[in-house]
């Protein structure tokens, strides 16, 4: 490359660095639809039993494990007594061991009353990582949250149909979540996922937005303003990447949650996380046994 060539090469990567930099205050901010405003009909108590629940009847539920059958067949039944359709998906991988063990999927499915060809799907995976114990901010927070929100719209004849779905082997690269998205029959429905991953253990402080896919794709700007809207309107700050570092995840795009594959598959997609204040005691339990029901109040 002659020195001219590398002056014109270093002179177009400054001018791209400054512009990714820059991005947000040389851009017009995006409007995104409008979000609901109704008053309040979520139940933080109900969510609360549902997550203690499943953290203390099945604090050991890691992929392949007893407790992991135990942990499906109560989420199965908990959505039946909401009314919802109960469906159950059953699955072999190899996760490190010499023979495959069975993975198992579970959803509940509330049918739209005016669009019920478009699917909301609501997701958040209920196995957990073998080092932990309870997996209360990973993952019963966000199963119990989701289990709250089924009785919700269960109860309200939404328009589109909504399904809530429970992954199996997150820990394990989102196989459950990948299972879902390639081979539900009505995939090509689903006009997007809203995936909720680890509520983070203390007061919580701010919403988490990912839209990285699995490999290819990442979540449109509708979906992601529209959860950033919803967040500020109860009073939260929301964290998303900068614009440098979107950049970088948008070349390499390696998803960590649920998100990814809806992604990969070409569905609509963002993953939402609780942040925490207290990052140390986070690091404390994140994926360790301190990771108790304890921790979460």
């Amino acid at each position: 490359m002659s020195r001219a060539q590398r002056a014109a090469v270093l002179l177009l990567t400054v001018a791209a660095v400054t512009g990714l930099v820059s991005l947000r205050s040389l851009s017009t901010a995006y409007q995104g639809p409008a979000a609901w405003d109704g008053s309040p009909q979520f139940d933080a108590g109900r969510a609360w039993n549902f997550a203690e629940a499943l953290a203390t009847r099945f604090p050991r539920r890691w992929s392949g494990s007893p407790g992991r059958k135990t942990a499906a067949a109560w989420i199965a039944a908990t959505l039946e007594e909401l009314g919802l359709e109960v469906a159950r998906d059953s699955f072999p991988a190899a996760l490190g061991q010499r023979h495959p063990v069975v993975l198992e999927n579970v959803w509940g499915i509330v049918r739209g009353s005016q669009r019920p060809d478009e699917i909301v799907v609501a997701l958040g995976n209920y196995d957990m990582a073998p080092t932990s114990f309870q997996a209360a901010s990973d993952t019963a927070a966000h199963v119990g949250t989701l289990l709250e929100l089924a009785r919700v719209i269960g109860t309200s004849r939404p328009r589109r149909t909504f399904v809530f779905l429970f992954p199996d082997g997150e820990e394990w690269g989102m196989l459950g979540a990948r299972r879902f998205a390639t081979t539900f029959p009505e995939r090509r429905r689903i006009a997007a996922a809203l995936s909720i991953e680890d509520l983070d253990v203390g007061r919580l402080r701010a919403l988490g937005i990912d839209g990285t896919g699995q490999f290819s794709g990442f979540a449109p700007m509708w979906l992601r303003v529209l959860a950033a809207d919803a967040a500020l309107r109860e009073g939260f700050s929301v964290e998303e990447v900068t614009p440098l570092l979107e950049w970088l995840q948008r070349s390499i795009l390696i998803s960590w949650t649920d998100q990814g594959p809806f992604l990969g598959a070409g569905i609509p997609a963002i993953d939402l996380a609780g942040r925490g204040a207290d990052r140390a005691l986070q690091n404390q339990v994140y994926h360790l046994p301190g990771d108790t029901m304890e921790h979460m109040r």
